[in-house]
């Protein structure tokens, strides 16, 4: 199949790209610099997401234990070779318009499969959180998917067949402390999934979202990226960092909470699985004639029932739990 991914030079969309090409399909990745990440870099940012560690130095350290790549990734070098990126800004008009026909010209002018993966996260009190940065949340993880659909739809609709993956997640379905602006935009493009699944299906394309939770890439960086100066660093395993680049300051009302949810997910990031745990469920997805769900989770079971304890639980009960599990009132 021909199969069109974004956000590929790092993390969920790397790895799933690679895993597919392992498969025989042919794929191009997008991402906004490609032609600034040499291919020794990918190959490093791979390697890294697939590092085990264990914790040391009262959690403040990630030691590696060892690489864990499984059995489609071993020739990297070799598929990393096969990747295509082109470049394709999802901010702008026609950056997107660009690089879709980039995209055509190495798939003979078809796609088969569009993984619309790339995104990102901020981090902040709802209160405190600077209007500019929630636009470009919005903007990351909404208006550029849908910027992308206006290119890929009619092509699809003229095959007359076609699948869309969105990468979401299980904050999409419940509001995560101190992620919340996060959560309501993956929450935005589920609902927009839903509604095209409907509108599309007499065309013959199949709408699907991923839902994974936490998964060792460096999501974590990039997320203290956008919200704080940060040192360079090794990668996402620098735990000090990026503990240190914990964003509010001590003058915050949320200070002493939104610290102990940070600690947590920084903390917990380098024992979380690989991306190849989302990677196998799309190629899955992508191989199946049909599918026959709307909604995928991927990851550790203890967060995949997270949404369906949400709805499940008294609403007072469910709040319990999610503070719980984010340590918010940790001494």
């Amino acid at each position: 199949m021909n199969i069109l991914i974004t956000g590929t030079t790092s993390g969920i969309g790397l790895t799933t790209a690679l895993h597919l090409i392992a498969r025989g399909h042919r794929v191009v990745g997008a991402g906004r610099h490609p032609e600034t990440i040499p291919r020794e870099e990918l190959k490093r940012r791979v390697l890294a997401d697939h590092t085990r560690y264990r914790l040391a130095d009262g959690g403040r350290k990630a030691t590696p234990i060892g690489s864990c790549l499984p059995p489609p990734l071993q020739d990297l070098d070799g598929l990393l070779a096969k990747l295509h990126i082109v470049v394709m800004d999802m901010s702008e008009v026609q950056a997107v318009k660009k690089g879709v026909e980039d995209a055509l010209a190495l798939l003979d002018g078809r796609i088969d499969v569009l993984h619309s993966n790339a995104g990102m996260g901020i981090f902040g009190a709802v209160e405190e959180v600077d209007e500019d940065l929630l636009r470009r949340q919005f903007e990351a993880n909404v208006f550029g998917p849908q910027r992308l659909l206006h290119q890929i739809l009619p092509l699809m609709r003229a095959q007359r067949s076609g699948k869309i993956l969105f990468t979401s997640s299980i904050g999409g379905l419940f509001g995560i402390p101190f992620q919340s602006h996060y959560s309501a935009s993956k929450s935005a493009l589920e609902r927009i999934a839903e509604g095209l699944a409907i509108e599309v299906r007499p065309f013959g394309i199949q709408v699907a979202v991923i839902e994974p939770g936490d998964i060792n890439t460096a999501f974590n960086r990039t997320t203290a990226e956008a919200v704080t100066d940060l040192r360079k660093a090794a990668g996402s395993a620098d735990l000090t960092q990026l503990l240190e680049a914990f964003p509010l300051p001590t003058a915050s009302p949320y200070w002493k909470q939104a610290g102990n949810t940070w600690n947590y997910i920084i903390r917990t990031l380098p024992l979380k699985p690989s991306p190849s745990t989302v990677a196998r469920l799309v190629v899955r997805l992508v191989e199946a004639k049909h599918l026959h769900g709307f909604r995928y989770t991927a990851g550790e079971w203890s967060q995949r029932i997270l949404p369906f304890a949400r709805r499940l639980l008294p609403d007072k009960v469910a709040e319990s739990v999610i503070s719980a599990i984010y340590e918010l009132n940790k001494r």
